[in-house]
């Protein structure tokens, strides 16, 4: 999120000086930006049951983040695409149709939830595979809605090779507002490990999630 950030600013200022054709280009650039930042992130999730262990959390919480965040690598990848879309549609106050895709995918995620966690066994790992593929269909959804709505003819031209020119700009404004975003969310997720290390571990973070 706080790596997507610029895109919003730039996306409003874009739109605002009628310079419609660089709202296209600012998502395709932040899309590959956020892409390429994922990778990272997925070796992280790889990994995350040996991180927590060197941690000192527990073996059966380590054991099941790591079942539930491999599912979750889809939606690194999802999120990465989404954001950018999202603040591309904002900017030109294409609200509605965001939100009724979100509102649909979440009946759909319900039902997929039950099925793979109740019907099919799946446990954590089904619950966070579904988790990606709701995101993944909310980016899809989006994305067909701007290349078919009238409304997005001025700003969505295709892709274009000016997405990979700037890159380095883009990465510098983004990372500072990612720098921010971190640190502002830091502090809980901080309480979340603390909290895996107490005594009754499964019943102190089950009281931070209520």
């Amino acid at each position: 999120m706080g790596m997507g950030s610029a895109v919003e600013t730039l996306c409003g200022q874009a739109f605002g000086a009628k310079k419609y054709e660089m709202l296209g280009i600012y998502v395709q650039r932040s899309a590959i930006l956020l892409t390429l930042t994922g990778i990272p992130l997925t070796v992280i999730y790889v990994f995350s049951k040996q991180i927590l262990l060197f941690l000192g959390e527990s073996t059966a919480i380590a054991a099941a983040a790591s079942v539930f965040v491999m599912g979750l690598i889809p939606q690194i990848f999802a999120y990465a695409i989404n954001f950018p879309i999202q603040k591309f549609m904002q900017a030109q106050s294409l609200v509605a149709p965001s939100a009724i895709i979100s509102a649909s995918t979440l009946l759909v995620h319900l039902l997929l939830s039950w099925l793979a966690v109740y019907k099919m066994g799946l446990g954590l790992l089904g619950a966070s595979l579904v988790l990606s593929l709701s995101w993944w269909i909310i980016v899809i959804a989006q994305f067909v809605y701007i290349v078919t709505s009238p409304n997005c003819k001025r700003t969505w031209t295709g892709f274009s090779i000016k997405a990979f020119s700037g890159l380095c700009g883009f990465l510098k404004l983004s990372t500072a507002s990612a720098v921010m975003l971190c640190l502002e969310t830091w502090y809980f997720q901080i309480l979340v490990l603390l909290a895996g290390l107490l005594k009754n571990a499964e019943i102190e973070l089950d009281s931070l999630s209520i």
